[in-house]
This record gives C-alpha cells, sequence and structure tokens, in this order.
C-alpha cells in the first residue's frame, strides 16, 4: 500500500482526525524547520467536500497537533479540496467523482496504439477500468486504467 503520509509520528494524530470528518487525504506535503512546521492536506468524499468540511479539519487538526505537541512545535495547517483541474489516475481517484463528467485520453489497442478522446459521465470505477458514457453516441465504453493517457474532470462551462 502506498503511504500518503510518510511520517509515522504525524499519521496517527492526522488519520483519526479525518476519519471521524469522514474524509479521505488524497495528498499531504509537510515543510519547514523543526520547529516550525507547514502541513498542506488535500481531502475528498465520494459526493465531494464542501468549504465547511475543510474548515472544520484544519480547525481539529491544529487543536490535535496543539494537544499532541503543545507549544514545543509550532503547525501552519491548510486543509484543501484537490480541485476540479487534479489528475485522474487510478480506482480511488475515479471513485470520488463517479456521475461526474470527466474527458479522458486513452490509447486504444492496436499496432500501433491510438490515442481517442472520450467526453461523457463516469458511470463506474470498476477495480480494472472505468466505465464511461459518451455524451454524443450514448454508448458506453470501459477503459482499463492502464490505457488512461491523460482524465480530469470537464467542467460545465
Amino acid at each position: 500500500m502506498n503511504r500518503i503520509i510518510e511520517n509515522p509520528e504525524l499519521e496517527p494524530i492526522i488519520m483519526p482526525v479525518l476519519a471521524e470528518l469522514g474524509l479521505e487525504l488524497i495528498r499531504f506535503n509537510l515543510s519547514g524547520t523543526t520547529r516550525s512546521h507547514k502541513m498542506i492536506l488535500f481531502v475528498d468524499r465520494i459526493g465531494g467536500v464542501t468549504l465547511r468540511e475543510c474548515v472544520d479539519a484544519t480547525k481539529n487538526l491544529r487543536l490535535a497537533l496543539r494537544q499532541h505537541y503543545g507549544q514545543d512545535r509550532q503547525f501552519l495547517v491548510n486543509v484543501s479540496s484537490p480541485g476540479t483541474d487534479r489528475p485522474l489516475k487510478n480506482r480511488r481517484d475515479f471513485a470520488f467523482i463517479v456521475g461526474k463528467r470527466i474527458v479522458l485520453s486513452y490509447l486504444k489497442e492496436g499496432n500501433p496504439p491510438e490515442e481517442h478522446l472520450l467526453d461523457g459521465e463516469l458511470e463506474e470505477a470498476l477495480e480494472d477500468a472505468v466505465v464511461v458514457r459518451a455524451e454524443v453516441e450514448g454508448q458506453v465504453f470501459a477503459v482499463p486504467y492502464e490505457s488512461i493517457v491523460k482524465a480530469r474532470i470537464k467542467l460545465p462551462y
């Protein structure tokens, strides 16, 4: 399993706070000095995350870190949604956005393989493929994750 938090000291503090709020950690960045840290967390959940949930997570994480470390270490904490422009790569990424419109380019089998563009609604995130209903034809495509070149959420404008 790939670990998002590569810091065994922080993981038991951060993960329970996010779990209590029903949030899943997508990306984590920690920088700073020994006593002063800047922590940026991107969180999500199926159906999306609200601004209020990000604010609550920020406050709860600050409190948990203060309770654990006291004044010995300072943390600047910023919790945010990963945004619509984040790259979609694996089942986990796609599972959060089922029902949303996406644009995805993928390699279609052949010799040589051809790159195709698909614009439509993400219907499912299966173990080995995404299922997309094309907007124009209404045809359903199952695209294996390993064939995906690039994918992103399509904005309505």
